[in-house]
């Protein structure tokens, strides 16, 4: 009997995929200041080993030529929910942003957060991707990982853990040009 593998449902959100952080350039859409979506992040979203019973012995795994393939039902934390989650709470982490940018005059660009979020809707773990990011202050690490694991999300339907990969882009905040005399 081959061994039984958990359901994988890979979701992208934006205009690409969790392995390519967004552009640092100050040309490119900040996100942070304009208050628009985050550009890019991706979710996966697995279900429980126990949440099927396995088939009979002898029985096929795959529906057969006459057996329909049934659908399973779409879980309610999609990654629009997400990250509309997140949209709500991202002045939490531009906070963290603010804090360290006294200390580091002129740090920006992607801040890419890793976490899992657990059938109840809490962050179980979150960590800074470092190799995905452009920023590394440990402070803004720190106070980003813990801002998002504060954050609490809608549970999921279908008793899924979520693991999205969720980038911030940050520029300094612009000042005004001196007045002409």
């Amino acid at each position: 009997m081959p061994p039984r593998r958990p359901w994988v449902a890979a979701l992208a959100f934006g205009l690409g995929c969790a392995s390519t952080p967004p552009p640092a350039s100050p040309e490119a859409a900040p996100a942070e200041l304009s208050g628009a979506p985050e550009p890019d992040a991706a979710l996966t979203a697995t279900e429980p080993v126990s949440a099927e019973p396995a088939p009979p012995a002898g029985a096929s795994a795959t529906p057969g030529p006459s057996e329909p393939a049934a659908q399973a039902p779409q879980d309610s934390r999609t990654r629009s929910v997400i990250q509309a989650v997140m949209a709500d709470n991202r002045g939490k982490v531009r906070t963290c942003y603010d804090a360290v940018l006294p200390q580091n005059p002129g740090i920006h660009g992607a801040l890419v957060l890793n976490f899992t979020i657990d059938p109840r809707g809490n962050v179980k773990q979150a960590e800074v991707s470092w190799p995905d990011s452009d920023i590394h202050v440990p402070e803004l690490d720190t106070c980003a990982v813990d801002a998002v694991r504060a954050i609490k999300f809608p549970p999921s339907s279908r008793g899924l853990e979520s693991t999205v990969t969720y980038p911030f882009n940050f520029n300094p905040p612009r000042t005004p040009p001196p007045p002409r005399q």
